[in-house]
């Protein structure tokens, strides 16, 4: 199982350096004091989250980053690669709690509905401990700006795909119906957890504060058991 992480995180690498995230290119932002980083990231991801893309102020981010307006395009070069490097910045943290937490509760043989669930608990975790992330990350991926429509599309396409090989790594298939081709339980499975990710990313934007996590929960819980039923023999 641990093999199969890995090569999560070494495919997530390859898209990072692919939209040209790296350490290099951000070399003199990531010389900063970890503070004065954090500090200018809360900044722009208020920002951004508040008025979106277009009518967000680097002239508010700087303000509130305490720097000067030179110093934010000297570290990220453009508002396009301060939006994107947060993008990156938000799926690091969240995979940072995600991946280690799935390690540990995937340490076993589970069903794949079993998976689903451990999984979604963990998501809506990282909403709670990330709220500001979270919320940029939803925005981000629902509403993204014309200037990276293909960049995230890209990005999101990429993220399902090797995501695909962590939940269904060691799944028997034995139990589910003959008549129903295993490619297509995946597909059918997919499509039910990424429209029900994509409601609660949806109820994020439009009330962010105001959120029953336990609520959302168990009402996945009732849609993945309906499907269950129908899938399995």
């Amino acid at each position: 199982m641990i093999d199969i992480y890995k090569e999560f995180a070494k495919n997530y690498i390859q898209i990072k350096i692919n939209a040209g995230i790296t350490k290099e290119n951000f070399g003199f932002f990531h010389s900063l004091p970890e503070e004065k980083q954090k500090k200018i990231i809360r900044a722009a991801l208020e920002e951004f989250s508040s008025h979106g893309y277009n009518k967000a102020s680097t002239n508010e981010i700087v303000k509130n980053a305490g720097i000067g307006k030179g110093m934010l395009f000297r570290y990220f070069k453009s508002k396009k690669m301060l939006y994107l490097f947060l993008v990156y910045h938000s799926i690091d943290k969240a995979l940072d709690i995600i991946l280690k937490k799935m390690q540990v509760a995937f340490d076993g043989q589970l069903s794949f509905f079993e998976k689903i669930y451990s999984t979604i608990r963990i998501k809506l975790e990282f909403i709670r401990l990330y709220p500001l992330e979270s919320n940029f990350f939803t925005l981000a991926f629902s509403s993204p700006p014309p200037e990276i429509v293909q960049d995230m599309a890209s990005l999101y396409d990429s993220l399902l795909l090797i995501s695909g090989s962590v939940f269904f790594d060691q799944i028997d298939f034995s139990s589910y119906r003959d008549d129903i081709p295993v490619e297509r339980i995946k597909e059918i499975i997919m499509f039910v957890t990424s429209g029900f990710q994509n409601s609660i990313m949806q109820k994020l934007k439009n009330l962010p504060g105001s959120i029953d996590y336990d609520s959302l929960f168990n009402e996945f819980m009732e849609y993945i058991r309906i499907l269950e039923k129908g899938l399995l023999k």
